[in-house]
């Protein structure tokens, strides 16, 4: 039993590799966009370099010269218990917890503060006011954030404006209940559209005769660029009043958690299946494509040569460097399943029986349950994609929008939470990637 445990260790290692090898050419792939970027006058940084940026600050901001905590002494004494909660909770940080959880308790109290429908403790001013007094707290100026929000190319456009450190919790958990994010490229957009260089006629070859004239077409080519606009990604969240006015520890694990997860999964989505707002995986042109054998309506199982068809489907080398398997988990189900003509899987870990690997053909699997079950190629079916997720673009524009609904449930005592950001994706170049279509959409 131990033998099996340390492989099944080993191979959950292999996979850790993988991901490990697959950031660490992400991050080269980036750093030669940013290059190419800036030749062309494009100024790019990395979503992660943007989130550690505002940590980073917060973090300078909290240190006092006399070692207090300035986030704490920003709450007023009526809300430290909250802090307390946070503390028997064994929250890593409860100040930090309180804080983000006390913006929107903030937000909540403004409008019914102002609209007299309740009895507050306090003014709508006077909430504005704490609220102000936390972003300050955190190194940041609420007036200057409340300004560039009528910027032109901002994502919430006048509308109110998500402070930048609650609007850096929520990206981190964008990314950490995503499936395709933590895999893609991501940049930090300063306009609505960029044009990202891609390798389109950048570069041309020859073989010249000696002192013989390099061709002249070399003078002519540049990188081509792929622009990359950023759109609307809204989030409305239900929310119960008692949560806002007296759980305000535990809302970054329900209200935060809550909008992450289903901004992230329309992100998959529209990466892996996008045809309309954005070009995904299943549309982009250049793709390798074909069918699974068989006419059967709802898909067929893939072959074992029809998946090594599909990872060689696109030609050049660097299709197979970090490249992931991506589906539904009904479709890893049927590559799971495949036999050898012996009746015994074709799939498993070596000296291992019955254990089942997330790898296919020595490649990572991602699964994703929003993939489309319901593609058209035989009736209704499922795809599977392959190739380097790093090559797929994740932009997006800082500033998320928000705005709060506490009268339309008023009945209920449930308040509504609209989260609007702006994200755009995009596939430079389609060749790097394969779909295998028609796969079977059922167990």
């Amino acid at each position: 039993m131990k033998d099996i445990e340390k492989q099944v260790d080993e191979g959950l290692k292999n996979i850790e590799a993988m991901i490990a090898a697959n950031k660490e050419s992400q991050d080269a792939e980036f750093e030669a966009m940013k290059k190419a970027a800036a030749e062309n006058g494009e100024k790019l940084q990395r979503t992660e370099d943007w989130i550690k940026k505002v940590e980073a600050t917060v973090d300078s901001a909290r240190r006092t010269p006399s070692n207090s905590d300035a986030l704490l002494d920003s709450i007023p004494a009526e809300y430290r218990r909250h802090v307390e909660m946070g503390v028997r909770l064994n929250k890593k940080d409860p100040v930090k917890d309180a804080a983000l959880g006390l913006w929107w308790h903030y937000q909540h109290m403004i409008p019914l503060a102002a609209s007299g429908r309740m009895k507050a403790p306090h003014t709508a001013h006077e909430y504005r006011q704490m609220a102000d007094n936390l972003v300050t707290a955190w190194g940041y100026d609420p007036t200057v954030k409340a300004l560039a929000s009528l910027e032109e190319d901002t994502a919430v456009l006048g509308g109110n404006v998500i402070a930048t450190p609650v609007e850096a919790e929520l990206m981190r958990l964008i990314q950490d209940n995503g499936v395709m994010r933590p895999l893609v490229t991501k940049m930090a957009m300063t306009t609505k559209t960029h044009q990202i260089p891609n390798e389109t006629n950048g570069i041309t070859a020859y073989i010249v005769a000696e002192a013989g004239l390099i061709g002249t077409a070399t003078n002519a080519t540049t990188f081509g660029q792929e622009p990359i606009t950023a759109k609307k990604f809204a989030s409305l969240a239900t929310v119960s009043n008692e949560l806002l006015q007296d759980n305000i520890i535990m809302l970054g694990d329900y209200l935060f958690t809550a909008i992450a997860e289903k901004i992230a999964r329309l992100e998959d989505s529209e990466a892996l299946d996008g045809a309309t707002n954005f070009t995904g995986l299943a549309a982009v042109a250049g793709r390798f494509t074909f069918n699974v054998t068989g006419t059967t309506s709802g898909g067929d199982a893939p072959s074992y040569d029809e998946l090594v068809k599909t990872l060689f489907g696109a030609k050049e080398a660097a299709t197979r460097q970090n490249s992931w398997w991506m589906m539904h988990p009904i479709a890893m189900r049927h590559v799971v399943g495949l036999v050898d003509s012996n009746g015994q899987p074709i799939f498993q870990y070596a000296n291992v029986p019955g254990a089942i690997q997330m790898s296919i053909l020595g490649y990572p699997v991602a699964l994703s349950s929003v993939v489309s079950l319901a593609q058209t190629v035989k009736t209704t079916s499922t795809n599977i994609y392959y190739g380097p997720p790093s090559k797929i673009i994740f932009g997006d524009l800082a500033g998320m929008g928000f705005d709060t609904d506490p009268f339309g449930l008023f009945a209920t005592a449930q308040t509504r939470i609209r989260v609007i950001k702006r994200t755009g994706i995009t596939i430079p170049v389609g060749e790097y990637f394969s779909v295998l279509q028609g796969v079977k959409n059922a167990v």
